[in-house]
């Protein structure tokens, strides 16, 4: 079963249908997406009215993570996380769990592992 998600992505349909994509393979559902022109603002990586608006769609489906189809630096995804009172994924983490989900070998984990700590 797939995890209810709301994904903030660029305007354009092949980033859209390329965002929604990564999303499934991570085991989350897009039930929600905000489309942006740019994902670099202020102080939640993205305009405040679109955090806003997040946070209302978190609570209108009950949604448990926001994706963020750009990379976020830790302290936005930590304001953002705050403000919509659920967890972050920008899409470095979300293709790090990907990769991490389907890891077969010990080489493949312990390079997942070694990604991981880089990111953080």
């Amino acid at each position: 079963m797939l995890i209810p998600a709301i994904l903030i992505s660029y305007k354009y349909p092949d980033s859209i249908e390329e965002a929604k994509s990564l999303c499934v393979a991570g085991g989350y559902q897009p039930v929600q997406v905000i489309l942006m022109r740019q994902l670099r603002h202020g102080k939640f990586g993205v305009g405040e009215g679109k955090a806003d608006e997040a946070k209302q769609a978190v609570a209108d489906f009950h949604a448990t993570h926001v994706i963020v189809d750009d990379k976020l630096s830790a302290q936005e995804s930590y304001n953002l996380s705050k403000h919509c009172a659920c967890e972050i994924l920008d899409r470095e983490k979300l293709v790090l769990e990907i990769f991490k989900a389907r890891a077969t070998t010990p080489e493949a984990v312990l390079q997942i592992k070694a990604a991981e700590l880089t990111y953080e």
